[in-house]
């Protein structure tokens, strides 16, 4: 695995080179919007969001969501990687700056019970069957 650094407007971040075309972010909730916004100032046209993909880690108490972006001219995966508690899972929506996440940010509301703050999403079951509407299908608890 190979660093290497990505210069944003107002700070640099470290970028980990997990296989060939595939960079890595790790990135705390409260930084997310902001590292989103400089990326997608820069990016926009040049990138698209490709999905946003959550893993459940039970044994650890988290969930991690990865937001995936194709970066067109690099020819490369950027992965922008935050944690989020499972007992309290919230993140900040980006969909107002990536549009495209609003839908990927409601499927995983819907599957995974993880609350997307500022998001459009109805309350539940655009992604699931109604009888499941109180429920979290993919959580693994």
């Amino acid at each position: 695995m190979t660093s290497s650094k990505l210069q944003l407007k107002s700070r640099v971040v470290e970028v980990s080179e997990h296989e060939p075309r595939r960079l890595v972010v790790e990135v705390n909730s409260s930084e997310l919007r902001e590292i989103v916004k400089e990326f997608w100032k820069g990016y926009r046209g040049k990138a698209y969001l490709s999905l946003i993909s959550v893993i459940d880690f039970v044994d650890e108490g988290m969930f991690r969501v990865d937001y995936v972006f194709w970066l067109v001219e690099e020819r490369k995966l950027l992965i922008i990687r935050v944690k989020v508690p499972r007992n309290s899972p919230k993140l900040p929506s980006i969909a107002d700056i990536v549009p495209a996440a609003s839908v990927y940010e409601c499927e995983a509301q819907d599957l995974f019970g993880i609350v997307f703050e500022d998001n459009l999403c109805p309350k539940e079951s655009l992604f699931k069957p109604f009888d499941l509407s109180r429920q979290a299908p993919l959580r693994k608890d």
